[in-house]
């Protein structure tokens, strides 16, 4: 297995023409997607809450977040995000890929879509 790397293209709500694309970390252990919020600010990404994280030695950082419109690869929606600060990694997190209905294959080190299932009851017979 290995890291794993992607393009995604951002923009502050479907159908503005305002986009940045940033290189990601794809992080399938990482809840929110992280970009630099420098970025964020210039596309109008509004903060609107804020996220605690716990860091790897066991300290905490907290980060503001908002909602971002992200492409990639022909999927695309929208997805929470925190505002990376300085010494923040740009992250691709679980919400996103759901969102996008993509999941990880980490031996090929590649996003698919996922498989859309629908479980449905079984009508009663007359």
């Amino acid at each position: 297995m290995g890291l794993t790397f992607v393009d995604i293209t951002i923009r502050k709500v479907k159908g503005t023409p305002d986009t940045r694309t940033v290189r990601c970390l794809v992080d399938s252990g990482a809840t929110l997607t992280v970009v630099p919020g420098a970025t964020l600010d210039e596309i109008g990404v509004e903060r609107d809450d804020s996220v605690t994280f716990e860091l790897a030695d066991g300290s905490t950082v907290t980060r503001r977040t908002g909602w971002m419109y992200v492409e990639f690869n022909g999927h695309a929606g929208y997805s929470p995000v925190a505002f990376g600060e300085a010494g923040d990694s740009e992250l691709l997190g679980m919400l996103t890929l759901e969102n996008l209905k993509l999941w990880l294959d980490p031996i090929h080190r590649e996003l698919h879509p996922m498989k859309q299932t629908l479980k449905r009851q079984r009508a009663q017979g007359i």
